[in-house]
Parts: structure tokens; sequence; C-alpha cells
């Protein structure tokens, strides 16, 4: 772990050595056995072992390399940071919004393969909280959803849903 560390500490260290430094950190956080070295496979193997439960946690598995990649970035910024390294953050998991704000990127990979998006939805009965499917994969609700049919608090915004709407229609078209 110290070695690990180090990397962070280094103002030299390229995004490929923070990258699979902070995949090798997240592989120990999600205790993995020491011959796994793919965060995704780790991640997997997770989710089957999660989801023979009866009750599944999607909260509960690793992040995806992807995510974990962006992660480490902006964890080495800000240790840069602390150590009165000044770094270009849009080089570091940020990205700059049209008026010059930063914002974080939170991984440049899809959430998950479009078969399982698009076969996600919810069936609650009051709401979509914190207990919502949709929301806890990290997804709003929409029209699939059993209950809600994506009118609810964790819907998408009118336009979102008519803009999919549209779209659903123009490749029926085709």
């Amino acid at each position: 772990m110290k070695n690990i560390a180090a990397i962070f500490y280094n103002p030299s260290s390229t995004s490929d050595a923070i990258s699979q430094a902070g995949e090798k950190m997240f592989l120990s956080i999600y205790k993995a056995p020491a011959n796994e070295h793919n965060l995704n496979n780790r991640r997997y193997a997770a989710f089957l072992k999660s989801s023979t439960k009866v009750k599944s946690d999607l909260s509960s598995l690793p992040p995806t390399r992807g995510a974990a990649e962006q992660h480490s970035f902006g964890v080495y910024l800000q240790i840069q940071q602390w150590l009165n390294n000044q770094l270009p953050p849009d080089q570091w998991g940020w990205t700059r919004g049209d008026d010059g704000s930063l914002f974080p990127v939170t991984t440049n990979d899809p959430v998950a393969p479009d078969t399982i998006l698009n076969s996600i939805f919810c069936r609650c009965r009051t709401g979509c909280g914190g207990r919502c499917g949709c929301r806890k994969a990290g997804m709003q609700c929409s029209s699939a959803c059993g209950t809600c049919h994506g009118i609810c608090t964790n819907g998408a915004p009118l336009e979102e849903e008519f803009e999919l709407d549209r779209e659903v229609e123009e490749a029926n078209e085709i």
C-alpha cells in the first residue's frame, strides 16, 4: 500500500501510473484475491455473488475500471494541490462547462451494457425514493417502470422523456 500511495505523492506520475495504482487500491479495498488484477472482473464476480441473494445490493459493487480511474485522477489532483503543485484540472478527472466552471468526470464508460440498461425498471409504489431500483442503479425512472411510469421524483425531465420517445418512434419508422 505504501508503494501505491507513493505514486499519488509523486508530482511526475503519469496518468497510466495513477490509473493502475488506483485500480490496485480499489482491488485491495474490495478484498480481491492476490491473483485478481482487473477491477471489472472483480465487479462481475461481486455481481454474480450478490445476484444469488434474495436482496441484491448493486450499490455494494466495486466501481467500474473507468469510474475508479476518474476517481483516482481526482485523488491525485487533490494530493498534488495539497503539496502546492498546481496541475490542470481538466487533465485530471474534471471537465469545464461552457461558463468555465469545473465538473467532475465520473467515468468515461457506460454504466452498463445497453442490453442491461434497457431491462432495468422499478415497481415502486411510493415516490421512487432511496429504495428505488432505478435510483440505486444510477438511472432515472422511465415509462417502462411498472407503477410510476417515470412520473416521479426520480423521473427524467419532460423534455428528455419527449426526446427519448421521439427517438424510439424514429427508430421504429426505419
